[in-house]
């Protein structure tokens, strides 16, 4: 696919939602696919989405973007939430992001005074909810949130204030440096792998943004003896499709 490839522009920043919408789609399919026989539908797989579309912004927007690991507060709705964080026990003596748990991992961009914040892992709040023993009442069809730093400085949960995880923490996003250089160190063994998954999404992104849509045929005329009577109206019949969904036991201490 590389005179595909030669064709994909740096985009104009900042995307517009059709653009953002294309990117988490093609990014969620690659990932999903790559991780098919370890994962359901990429559940767990928070590096990959922050490593792998980290690489992807900076090639389309080109501007650095930055994968970056800590923890999270996630809003079940209802005044529910989970925390997602390893706890200091947990951290210590950890050499290798394989034995981090319960971490969460999203992509950050300077802009300016300001930090760009995109994480592809939104379509995942449900399930998370779900291993945490939650049940998620929030935006089901949101798949990924795409802001700045400042919309996560949110006023901690009454009921997470004293949770050993988010007490004294000003927001519902914060990056821990341990984490982060497990993650960077994981990206780099991992180099090889990414660039191949990175020129898949590109790949597909040309597809869909540059590429030119096939053009339709035009119908052949409808041929009628000048003795028949002309038909009023064409059938049409719509066949149902069935989908099966392969079911896994979530546990709170899967990577998000």
């Amino acid at each position: 696919m590389p005179m595909l490839l030669d064709t994909l522009p740096t985009l104009p920043f900042p995307l517009g939602p059709a653009e953002q919408a294309a990117i988490d789609r093609c990014l969620h399919q690659v990932v999903a696919d790559s991780r098919r026989n370890e994962a359901v539908d990429g559940f767990g797989r928070c590096a990959d989405y922050a490593i792998l579309g980290a690489k992807v912004l900076t090639q389309l927007l080109g501007h650095p973007y930055s994968p970056v690991a800590g923890g999270q507060i996630i809003d079940c709705g209802a005044d529910e939430h989970i925390v997602i964080f390893p706890g200091r026990e947990a951290r210590r003596g950890i050499n290798h992001l394989s034995q981090l748990i319960q971490y969460h991992c999203w992509i950050k961009s300077a802009r300016g005074t300001r930090e760009e914040i995109v994480d592809f892992t939104a379509r995942h709040d449900a399930l998370s909810a779900r291993a945490f023993g939650k049940t998620f009442q929030g935006d089901p069809g949101r798949t990924y949130q795409w802001g700045w730093r400042e919309d996560y400085d949110l006023p901690i949960p009454p009921a997470l204030q004293n949770h050993p995880a988010a007490r004294g923490r000003s927001g519902w996003l914060w990056e821990d440096s341990a984490c982060t250089r497990l993650l960077r160190d994981y990206a780099r063994e991992n180099a090889a792998m990414y660039e191949e998954l990175c020129a898949r999404v590109l790949g597909m992104l040309t597809l869909e943004l540059v590429a030119p849509k096939p053009q339709a045929k035009p119908s052949a005329p409808l041929m009628v003896m000048a003795s028949a009577p002309r038909p009023t109206a064409l059938p049409f019949a719509r066949k149902a499709v069935a989908r099966a969904f392969e079911t896994s036991e979530l546990t709170s201490s899967s990577v998000l």
